[in-house]
């Protein structure tokens, strides 16, 4: 036997081993295969409709109708529906925005689960749902674009067209279903190029509503084309591999850095994503996420005492935009979760006729889930993450509301990942705090601002400059990482008699700003006394300014410092510590405010002109007549004690320690 015959040999006996290999790794045996074909058989098998809702679903739902809360629901869901159905679509949307646009395709799956619901029943008019949703869907696509085809406004209709497509597959024609199908295509493959180049900046913001919605609208595309549409299967691992970002950035104790209008928005479209993926991958990235777990507790805590209105730091008005009640309602079913099923139904009836709901409330609500309130839950609670402290003095709707802010803008965990995409609707706030007590607001915010501006909060300017991130309407993360900002809660004390927080709010700062320190010590006893303690130390002598945004009520000077009322609610300011350059009462201007003045009416200004500066305030607050005044025993800059009426109280600032007598 020659040499190249030799060669040729153990040339075709490595290529067959090779080949062995190969195919003992990519085998139908091997995990990873065998489940992509397994999810591959299940989607092209799976029945229409396939998206949130089954043909038992649906028998389930028409049998609980006349049932409460089914009926109400059933209500409100058919109120739009017909709405919906009687009207007639735009001749064109060349005037339309990406925001705008949206409520076209809002309106869609109204129709088609009112159809569902009342199809082979006998309810007259059943057939106009069916008429209207295809007027609509023709309408639709007659249109040449969706606004800008690259956001939200393409993402909702993208949502609701493939929706109906699903639920009312055979309803249509054949040659229906190919235009509907064509432009489904057509709006998918926008999305997913702009996802895969990474060329649109909510592509790569995986903590952005942006994100989130656009990226769950190609999802549920490709669920409702799987199999029809050979770049389906794309589109949905493309959106799968997106969440698996998403899941890991999410806020691990289940806060929103966007406010909770835009928390609602944006754990809306995560439900959705997840939900509409469930049948085939199951929940189980949901309920291991520790956002999922405790996310409904974050909407618990951040609602006002009255649950009918909710606290407004970052972009956020006192309202939900969307729900909450069937967000809530998907996470009690998750979860098991009586809380969140209670409070879904609190808001709700808090809100009376300005609740609202939606017709994944006939979806979500799971009737075993008994609503429990919050009785046996802590008062108070501390979301490490993103800074927040609240703080009520029981569930009652007359208690006490506090409210205090301060971390990196995004959070400590991607903040300690240089990661700083999807800031926009954060504010210039870090070191804010909130009062609201017995039904009214005494301390407020600005809530949601097309300018962010750090004079809009109840913090500090040092020589005319505000924190990191201001100027813009949009929130300049660029600066925060351009500087490594950051603001942190360093000491915390939770007792019963009192809430002890120490914040370093120094490194929030730009250097023009010329800031050496600032140390807040927030202070909050559940008798009604706020104390505030600010020690700064700038690099030289300058300006130092504060400012106190008031609710609707009046504020007069007086001899111990401020009087603040509301009719019957209000509180004293007892000037301790640190002697102001000027103080003024001003009539409150939010910059950049979108709408109203969100109620407050005056402005608490101080200005300081010193290198170091210790100023203390105390608040008590008060309802009624109670005309009491603190008498102080001792104040300086490292100690106070005061007693007032039977309660005495001593705080040492320097060892963090208080005792209450």
């Amino acid at each position: 036997m020659s040499t190249t015959e030799r060669f040729l040999i153990y040339l075709c006996l490595f290529i067959l081993l090779f080949c062995n290999l190969i195919s003992s790794s990519y085998s139908i045996e091997s995990p990873i295969l065998k489940q992509n074909i397994e999810k591959d058989v299940l989607l092209s098998n799976t029945k229409r409709p396939r998206l949130f809702l089954t043909p038992e679903k649906i028998q389930f739902i028409k049998s609980k109708l006349i049932y409460y809360p089914y009926s109400k629901f059933w209500k409100y869901v058919k109120k739009r529906a017909d709405k919906y159905a009687r009207e007639n679509p735009p001749v064109a949307v060349d005037k339309y925005n990406d925001n705008t646009i949206r409520a076209l395709g809002n309106r869609l799956p109204y129709m088609a689960i009112a159809y569902l619901l009342t199809k082979n029943e006998a309810i007259p008019g059943s057939k106009m749902y069916l008429n209207g949703i295809k007027k609509w869907m023709n309408a639709l696509c007659s249109y040449p674009n969706w606004a800008s085809n690259e956001d939200l406004g393409a993402a909702h209709i993208l949502f609701g067209m493939s929706v109906c497509y699903d639920w009312l597959y055979n309803e249509f024609t054949p040659e229906e279903r190919a235009i509907y199908r064509a432009k489904i295509t057509k709006h998918a493959q926008i999305l997913y190029h702009l996802l895969i180049s990474k060329k649109k900046w909510w592509s790569k913001a995986y903590l952005q509503n942006h994100n989130y919605t656009n990226v769950m609208a190609l999802a549920v595309a490709g669920l409702a084309l799987y199999g029809e549409v050979k770049e389906a299967k794309d589109w949905i691992r493309v959106a799968r591999e997106n969440f698996r970002y998403v899941l890991y950035w999410l806020s691990s104790d289940g806060s929103s850095h966007e406010g909770v209008g835009y928390w609602s928005y944006g754990t809306e479209a995560l439900l959705k994503y997840f939900m509409a993926l469930a049948p085939i991958f199951g929940l189980d990235e949901v309920k291991s996420s520790l956002y999922f777990q405790k996310t409904a507790y974050f909407r618990l805590h951040m609602s006002l005492p009255d649950f009918k209105d909710n606290v407004n730091y970052g972009d956020s008005p006192y309202y939900d935009w969307y729900g909450p009640g069937y967000i809530l309602r998907c996470l009690a079913s998750i979860f098991n979760d009586g809380h969140a099923q209670w409070l879904a139904k609190k808001i709700e009836i808090a809100r009376g006729k300005k609740a609202l709901y939606s017709w994944l409330d006939l979806i979500w609500y799971d009737e075993n889930i008994k609503p429990i309130p919050p009785d046996n839950l802590p008062t108070y609670a501390y979301f490490e993450n993103l800074g927040i402290f609240v703080n009520r003095t029981s569930w009652s709707p007359n208690s006490i509301w506090v409210f205090f802010k301060a971390g990196p803008p995004l959070g400590k965990f991607a903040f300690s990942k240089g990661y700083y995409g999807g800031a926009g609707h954060v504010h210039p706030d870090e070191g804010n705090f909130l009062l609201w007590a017995y039904g009214k607001w005494l301390i407020v915010d600005n809530g949601y601002s097309f300018l962010k501006s750090t004079v809009n909060h109840n913090v500090f300017l040092f020589n005319g400059v505000g924190q990191l991130g201001e100027g813009r309407m949009w929130f300049n993360a660029r600066d925060v990482k351009k500087y490594h900002g950051y603001a942190q809660i360093k000491y915390i004390d939770f007792k019963d008699k009192y809430k002890y927080i120490v914040a370093d709010l120094t490194k929030i700062y730009p250097p023009q700003a010329r800031l050496k320190k600032w140390i807040r010590t927030w202070i909050f006893l559940p008798e009604g006394y706020l104390i505030l303690k600010d020690d700064i130390e700038m690099k030289n002598i300058g300006y130092a300014e504060s400012f106190l945004h008031l609710g609707p009520g009046y504020i007069r000077k007086t001899n111990y410092g401020f009087l603040y009322r509301d009719y019957d609610v209000g509180f004293k300011l007892y000037e301790v510590s640190g002697e102001p350059f000027q103080e003024r009462i001003e009539p409150t201007n939010f910059i950049g405010k979108k709408g109203k003045t969100n109620n407050s009416r005056f402005t608490l200004h101080f200005i300081y002109k010193e290198k170091k500066i210790s100023a203390i305030l105390v608040l008590k607050i008060f309802r009624k007549n109670d005309n009491r005044d603190i008498t102080f025993l001792k104040k300086d800059k490292n100690n106070i004690e005061f007693v007032d009426d039977d309660l005495k109280v001593k705080i040492d600032f320097l060892k963090k320690m208080i005792k209450i007598q």
